[in-house]
């Protein structure tokens, strides 16, 4: 070969591994994108949020936290196909990780670890600064961020007992929430089920499963719903309650 040419190559080998960050840097940028995405998020900066969660993403492809981020943030923005596809794509990385650690895999233990001190740390930081705009959005943000949370750790202490990974009750109900706002019932009743048969005192779970009765007109199951919301201590919307009753009464006229 000549040298001309081997100098050519060498100079390209050199420039693609420039171009390409190792896996452990592309773990830490994709980190620091999640960490910019939350705050942007519970700050209500929805287009930022968006922006670095995606960042995230392609750094990372199977970031939970980052896709099920994205999914709040098309929520919020009433996006609400794109939401169900986040939430779709969250679902199979969370399979696709489940997967891994089972087999012992560490870094996807470590990289779990991670996304759950992020989590803690803005928290804590949205507390310290109360970023949200109001003491009502700044305690629903600090519950969803404890859910979020919530939904990693589950996973862990399942994994650390050897249980059989579920799809964290969390994910499930956000799943319901994209398909019925899509009209999708069927598919929202089939996550919503699934979100208290991990956890059957998940009273938002309950209470939005008695919002969809109520829309296709299954008046018992939904104040049964309610009562199972209640029971775990949920506060029910007053107005579903009264809107259950009388449309029980008048036979859904």
């Amino acid at each position: 070969m000549q040298p001309f040419m081997i100098g050519t190559l060498l100079l390209l080998f050199a420039r693609s591994a420039v171009a390409q960050p190792s896996p452990a840097q592309s773990h830490i940028e994709a980190l620091a994108h999640f960490r910019t995405g939350m705050v942007a998020l519970e700050s209500e900066r929805y287009e930022e949020a968006e922006a670095e969660f995606q960042r995230a993403i392609r750094l990372e492809a199977d970031f939970e936290g980052a896709l099920y981020g994205l999914g709040q943030t098309f929520m919020r923005k009433r996006q609400y196909p794109d939401a169900l596809k986040a939430y779709v794509d969250c679902r199979e990385a969370f399979n696709h990780n489940a997967a891994a650690e089972a087999m012992g895999d560490v870094v996807a233990d470590q990289r779990l670890r991670d996304q759950i001190d992020v989590l803690k740390d803005t928290e804590r930081n949205l507390q310290r600064t109360s970023q949200a705009s109001t003491p009502q959005n700044l305690a629903a943000a600090t519950q969803r961020i404890h859910s979020h949370i919530q939904l990693l750790e589950n996973r862990r202490a399942r994994r650390d007992h050897d249980s059989p990974q579920s799809v964290p009750a969390g994910l499930s109900m956000a799943l319901g929430s994209a398909y019925f706002r899509l009209g999708r019932y069927e598919d929202a009743e089939r996550e919503y089920k699934a979100a208290v048969a991990v956890t059957p005192s998940f009273g938002e779970a309950h209470s939005n499963l008695a919002a969809l009765y109520l829309v296709t007109e299954r008046y018992e199951l939904a104040e049964a719903e309610v009562k199972a919301a209640e029971k775990s201590g949920f506060k029910v919307n007053p107005a579903l309650k009264s809107d259950i009753e009388k449309r029980k009464k008048t036979g859904g006229r």
